[in-house]
């Protein structure tokens, strides 16, 4: 499973929500990268995306865009990372992804 291998780019004591699941550090996020994110296959048209840089030398990203999984339609989504340098590099601390369906 190559969704493992995005598992460093996240700090140690990082947090990540998707959809509804929520969880903080290494282990919660390599669970929810590789059993709850269920796609085999996926494409990204990113429509949007701003950035603001945050006092600690980082960066606060806003992605809107359509994502294309396996045999599905195309469906809206956004995500936020806050990026920050720590141990002379630099990691995603927090982010949230969700997908943009409303069901009434």
């Amino acid at each position: 499973n190559q969704r493992e291998c995005l598992c460093p780019l996240y700090h140690g004591t990082a947090m990540l929500t998707y959809e509804n699941s929520k969880t903080q550090g290494h282990e919660g996020i390599k669970d929810i990268l590789t059993n709850k994110v269920t796609f085999k296959t996926i494409a990204h048209a990113i429509t949007k995306l701003d950035s603001q840089p945050t006092n600690e030398g980082g960066a606060m990203v806003m992605v809107s865009g359509m994502l294309k999984a396996d045999d599905d339609p195309p469906i809206p989504y956004a995500e936020s990372f806050l990026i920050n340098p720590a141990d002379g590099s630099f990691f995603i601390f927090h982010h949230i992804f969700r997908l943009s369906v409303h069901n009434m």
